[in-house]
């Protein structure tokens, strides 16, 4: 019994630290996508400052403008700074998509990991056990569970797995419950004949 129960107490503390890393690596890749726009950013603003003779709000305003693919275009650029934006342009471009997108999926990350929280701690009732029980033998195999934990939890949807059960099902084709080297012969053997052979 300790044995289980701290093996179970491992499993989660290994679980929670890994779930940490994944964020903490997410987080990473964001610092690391914003610091490479920022970088971006800087060198369009000293640019256009320089060579341009902006102000320097109108540098930055114009760095920021161009990164974000809204470009105005009301400040009027001279021909070397057109030559410049050729190349600076698709790269300030990529450099802003890649920290957004960085940032969306920290944040559906995040998301996700509250949901699946909220959804494990509320604990197994003897409802759900009622609702997770399709054979309705009155116990739950660890398919019916772990399908039914997957799929509250967001992680899986019921169309999905319906879908993968008719598979199953037409794979199986003995009706023994499991898929065997047999099966998969007599379905290639049977979806190889032709339904229809009749002469005109």
């Amino acid at each position: 019994v300790v044995s289980t129960c701290l093996g179970v107490l491992v499993n989660a503390i290994t679980s929670q630290s890994q779930r940490v890393d994944a964020v903490q690596a997410m987080r990473g890749k964001l610092l690391l996508s914003l610091g490479v726009l920022c970088i971006v950013i800087l060198v369009g603003a000293v640019w256009v400052r320089f060579a341009e003779q902006f102000s320097l709000l109108d540098s930055f305003y114009w760095a920021v403008v161009s990164a974000t693919a809204i470009g105005y275009g009301d400040l009027n650029l001279g021909d070397t700074s057109k030559i410049f934006c050729i190349f600076y342009l698709p790269l300030a471009v990529l450099a802003f998509a890649r920290a957004a997108g960085e940032l969306v999926l920290l944040l559906l990350k995040y998301m996700t990991d509250k949901r699946t929280q909220a959804f494990v701690d509320r604990g197994v009732t003897p409802q759900m056990i009622q609702d997770i029980d399709k054979d309705g033998n009155g116990s739950v195999n660890k398919f019916e569970f772990v399908t039914y934990m997957l799929i509250g939890q967001g992680k899986l949807e019921r169309d999905d797995v319906e879908t993968l059960e008719i598979l199953f099902k037409t794979l199986d084709r003995d009706g023994s419950g499991n898929i065997d080297s047999a099966d998969i012969v007599a379905h290639k053997a049977r979806s190889q004949t032709p339904a229809w052979s009749g002469a005109c």
